[in-house]
């Protein structure tokens, strides 16, 4: 069986084919509909009173944003009603997926690279002692740039708009990405800037030392890109690397009602409430949300991270994911996760952004979202390497029919 598809149209109107269902039903549901299929609970969740803070800061946050963009007293959801107020019928900004045209790319990332180096030793060496390498692997990484190749590898049109260099490592992550299918052609280049590098060395159980280099992936402007390059996008995917730039980026996406899709694993810069608060589709792990907010349960951390218009999923490894839409009538919902003979989890939470990218760049509902993302990070944890497992449509088509369903609960 293959999985349906959902109609889009091309800049001439004709339409053209995308991926669909068996990861969730399409069609409007009336609330009693959409319960039964979410599995929401029948209660509104009530944040923690350890989030109290976190939840104020952020509601201060979304006014300073808002602001930033012309919009005084309102929310997020009324500033992307008031942009869209403000075209005219003919423009060309993000409609519901029967009505995208003239949009280049599916998903654009705004986001970091990283090359790791592996180099595999019979024993992790000790203090002043030397240790023969027995063998080295290269590999392209990093947040936004696996999560592309996620989107990529599904069948979305991917493009990757973040910074790098001139050097061999920048070079290496270019042919990566143009080898998934990524366009390229946005990237802005700098002498001073590159991917992010790491060292990698991994002993024959699997235990590691790893030694990471950041500091050229922080470099670069942050204006760009152009706004013109996001305009182009369905769904917009940025990280907290980079912050100033993804405000920015998140920013354009905002007027432009596009969709942002926010990765973030770090809450150590203070502009991080003000990424939040542009946020449409906020994906982060449960231990991160734990963190974020002081909430100590899934229903009260989605409670803390409650905005209008905005959908939240928190991803738990084998545990699933939890999530919740963004009206105001929407409960917490939890899908279990897929059981695999599970090899390595390194890039399952950047395939599962991925995969959630591309799934609303198709126009896939709320639960489809999560269990095309669950598929695929499942998939993607059979084999050893952040890339390697990551599956492509027809590998997930086929995993979807073969499995049975694990479903809410």
């Amino acid at each position: 069986m293959v999985l349906p598809v959902v109609r889009r149209h091309d800049d001439e109107g004709h339409a053209v084919a995308g991926i669909d269902e068996r990861c969730g039903p399409l069609q409007t549901r009336s609330p009693a509909g959409r319960a039964e299929q979410e599995g929401r609970d029948a209660e509104e969740p009530v944040p923690d009173e350890a989030a109290a803070p976190f939840v104020q800061g952020l509601v201060e946050a979304e006014e300073r944003a808002l602001e930033s963009v012309g919009i005084h007293g309102g929310t997020l959801r009324e500033a992307g009603e008031h942009a869209a107020a403000r075209r005219p019928p003919t423009s060309d900004h993000v409609r519901p997926v029967t009505g995208y045209a003239r949009r280049v790319f599916d998903v654009l990332g705004i986001g970091v690279a990283t090359v790791d180096d592996f180099l595999r030793v019979p024993h992790l060496p000790a203090p002043d002692t030397k240790v023969r390498v027995i063998d080295s692997e290269r590999a392209c990484g990093g947040l936004c740039a696996t999560a592309l190749v996620s989107a990529a590898r599904l069948g979305a049109s991917v493009a990757y708009a973040g910074v790098l260099g001139t050097d061999d490592l920048s070079d290496f992550v270019l042919r990566s990405l143009e080898d998934e299918g990524v366009d390229t052609s946005h990237v802005d280049r700098l002498p001073d800037a590159g991917p992010g590098h790491s060292i990698i060395v991994v002993d024959p159980d699997g235990r590691r030392t790893v030694y990471s280099d950041p500091r050229r992936m922080l470099a670069g402007a942050d204006d760009r890109p152009p706004a013109s390059v996001i305009r182009e996008a369905r769904v917009l995917l940025v990280d907290h690397v980079r912050i100033a730039a993804s405000i920015r980026a998140a920013r354009i996406g905002r007027w432009e009602g596009i969709p942002v899709v926010a990765d973030i694993e770090r809450d150590d810069d203070p502009r991080l409430p003000e990424l939040l608060a542009l946020v449409d589709h906020l994906v982060v792990p449960i231990a991160f949300g734990e963190r974020l907010t002081g909430a100590s349960d899934p229903g009260g951390i989605l409670a803390a991270l409650r905005s209008p218009g905005r959908t939240t999923v928190l991803t738990a490894g084998a545990a699933g994911a939890w999530y919740m839409g963004p009206d105001a009538d929407d409960r917490p919902a939890h899908r279990r996760a897929f059981e695999v003979d599970g090899v390595d989890t390194t890039g399952c939470g950047d395939a599962f952004h991925g995969a959630y990218a591309a799934g609303l760049a198709f126009g896939l509902d709320l639960a489809g979202r999560v269990r095309l993302a669950n598929a695929v990070a499942a998939l993607t944890a059979t084999r050893l390497g952040g890339r390697a497992g990551i599956p492509d449509r027809t590998a997930v088509e086929a995993f979807l029919v073969a499995q049975p369903d694990p479903s809410q609960g």
